[in-house]
């Protein structure tokens, strides 16, 4: 952070995009911010990070993935919590904070996929919580489908492939132990379609 400026290759350029938003207003256009043209959650979140609380691009930018990086450790602890207890949930969030990945992929080289993490795992949490929650689950899960795909390509791929090994796994599980609980693939398929769909809309070439 004491460093003069952001560090990592990627981080200035999605530092200089937030920049120019915050600047006008307005996500710059294609010839600008080339295919991040189509996938500005992030850069639009450091933008108005820097705009609501009045500090430099550079303040925004940590405090807006630093606060994703935090939520990555709290739904890491809910979901290991909910799946073998209290004691694993906290180890699992220990173990995360002692390795680099957070610093690495988060703070110190700034990518859209910094958000895609915490979208993620929120998504896998709501996966596990029972059906009688007092929120409305299926209408977070689908907005955090649509969030994942308007924010980065690859980690959107990677979100998709990563749900379809849940889901198959869960399914197998049902079929070997005779498991009641019913395995709806709506979302998978939803996810998907709504991911080649956008994909088909964002085709650019680089003449």
């Amino acid at each position: 952070y004491v460093f003069p400026s952001v560090d990592g290759y990627d981080a200035y350029w999605h530092v200089n995009i937030s920049e120019l938003i915050s600047y006008y207003n307005h996500i710059p256009p294609f010839e600008i911010t080339n295919k991040y043209y189509y996938y500005p959650l992030l850069h639009i979140l450091i933008s108005m990070t820097k705009l609501f609380l009045k500090v430099e691009i550079k303040d925004a930018l940590f405090y807006s993935v630093g606060i994703s990086s935090i939520l990555t450790s709290v739904f890491i602890f809910l979901i290991v919590k909910s799946l073998t207890g209290a004691k694993a949930g906290l180890l699992a969030t220990l173990l995360v904070n002692i390795d680099n990945q957070l610093i690495v992929r988060g703070i110190a080289n700034v990518t859209p996929d910094s958000l895609v993490t915490i979208y993620l795992l929120i998504v896998l949490y709501l996966l596990l919580v029972e059906e009688n929650e007092i929120f409305p689950k299926n209408l977070i899960k689908i907005f955090l489908a649509f969030a994942i795909i308007i924010t980065h390509q690859l980690s959107t791929l990677v979100a998709l492939i990563t749900l379809i090994f849940i889901y198959f796994v869960r399914y197998l599980y049902k079929i070997f132990y005779d498991d009641k609980e019913e395995v709806n693939f709506d979302y998978i398929l939803l996810f998907t379609l709504a991911m080649m769909t956008y994909w088909m809309y964002t085709y650019f070439t680089t003449g």
